[in-house]
């Protein structure tokens, strides 16, 4: 690959890697039992939570904007308002109507303001380009920009780094900065590591855009994976991958959410995005050495974890504008549960891990994973507590909060708190 082929020469990823290392942690190439063969790139270690400070600092230290705007599903709005922050920056994050909460109320926390839009990405990125040229403001992207895609790159030049012998690397697929990125550095490096996008069955942009030798814009997709849902291939971004990228395949929900149980069962608390490359490496089972990236770790049990820890209340604030039930709570036995009672909801929840299980001796101690649980006994049983509690609960509670009394708790808490802030 040359500059010729693409608007960005492969060396940008080095000029990005000098420009923001004192500001991004060299996250490292773990290796896990669980997980034979397979070399995982912990993006979820790094500050803020995903590889998506390393494409935000790249343009926010070049640029020297004082107002920054951006279009994000999560992580790049934290990326942006986190180094906004530190660096004295205005930042405004545009997100879609379906972008999670717990990734608004994190962006709030520091400091950045949030406009919801209705519709999906490409509305999103429509608003977003608008209100900065209205405002004045400085436009970065959650993918499609230069500078975010060779700061993105980063992660490839350090895998390439500390492990040269790789035969392939697993990219997970949104906006597709970060495949890109990955394609500069191979260039960069001159290594001919076989490189394999990941993209939600239902947001296939690349895929189709690649077959029909055109960009092709995709409706709105609902996967779990809310960081991969984009639309429209990116201008900058389409090139390099047509030029670069070995394959593209897509995963479903399930396979997201059995490589999350997996991570997690490794000692990685990655979100359903961040999980999607591991689910395309062990839906091809390469032989040989191969990496995934895991590029985030930001699901709502850990931003709230987080802003506990940040403000010293030690329990976890519950996600603004969640659902708040308008009528009281019953139990399978008709009792009323207005106020939940916390012990007879872990009993309840004790139930459906029996149940679900097939398990009777589990107690209200008893662990989710040791039980052998998995993606799909943890929806069948936030599918009975949305159905109790007339409420959104968040299946990656269960992965984070394994046993009854635990999941039970952190339940009450958010609807507590919910039903006093409505």
């Amino acid at each position: 690959m040359t500059a010729a082929d693409t608007r960005i020469a492969p060396a940008a990823v080095q000029a990005a890697a000098e420009r923001i290392a004192s500001h991004v942690r060299h996250t490292p190439l773990l290796r896990r039992d669980l997980l034979p063969g397979l070399l995982v790139k912990a993006e979820h270690l790094q500050h803020s939570g995903s590889f998506k400070l390393r494409g935000a600092a790249n343009a926010l230290l070049a640029l020297g904007a004082d107002a920054v705007v951006a279009g994000s599903s999560g992580n790049h709005g934290i990326a942006v308002a986190t180094l906004g922050r530190g660096l004295g920056v205005r930042v405004t994050v545009v997100m879609a109507a379906g972008a999670a909460e717990s990734k608004e109320a994190a962006v709030r926390a520091l400091g950045g303001r949030v406009v919801r839009v209705p519709g999906g990405v490409a509305a999103r990125d429509r608003y977003a380009k608008e209100l900065a040229a209205r405002t004045g403001a400085a436009l970065v992207p959650s993918s499609d920009h230069d500078l975010v895609v060779a700061g993105q790159g980063t992660v490839g030049l350090e895998m390439l780094r500390d492990a040269p012998d790789l035969d392939a690397i697993f990219v997970p697929v949104g906006g597709g900065g970060l495949l890109a990125g990955v394609c500069l550095a191979a260039a960069h490096l001159g290594s001919a590591v076989r490189i394999i996008g990941v993209e939600p069955d239902g947001a296939r942009r690349y895929a189709r855009s690649l077959s029909a030798g055109r960009p092709v814009e995709v409706p709105p997709s609902d996967s779990v994976a809310d960081g991969l849902r984009g639309q429209r291939p990116g201008e900058v971004i389409l090139p390099i991958v047509r030029h670069r990228v070995d394959e593209l395949i897509g995963v479903g929900d399930p396979a997201v959410l059995r490589a999350m149980t997996l991570l997690h069962r490794a000692g990685i608390p990655a979100e359903p995005s961040g999980a999607a490359a591991l689910a395309g490496a062990l839906r091809l089972d390469l032989p040989g050495r191969s990496a995934v990236v895991v590029s985030g770790g930001n699901s709502a049990a850990a931003l709230a974890a987080a802003g506990a820890a940040h403000t010293g209340t030690g329990r976890r604030p519950a996600a603004p504008h969640r659902p708040a039930c308008p009528h009281p709570h019953h139990s399978e036995e008709g009792r009323a549960m207005n106020p939940i009672d916390t012990a007879e909801l872990t009993g309840l929840i004790t139930g459906y891990y029996r149940e679900t299980l097939g398990d009777d001796t589990l107690d209200a101690t008893s662990d989710f994973f040791e039980a052998g649980g998995d993606s799909l006994a943890a929806f069948q049983i936030v599918h009975r507590l949305q159905e109790l509690l007339d409420a959104e609960i968040a299946v990656a509670l269960v992965f984070t909060y394994p046993s009854p009394a635990e999941l039970a708790q952190v339940v009450v808490d958010d609807l507590s708190l919910a039903s006093a802030s409505a």
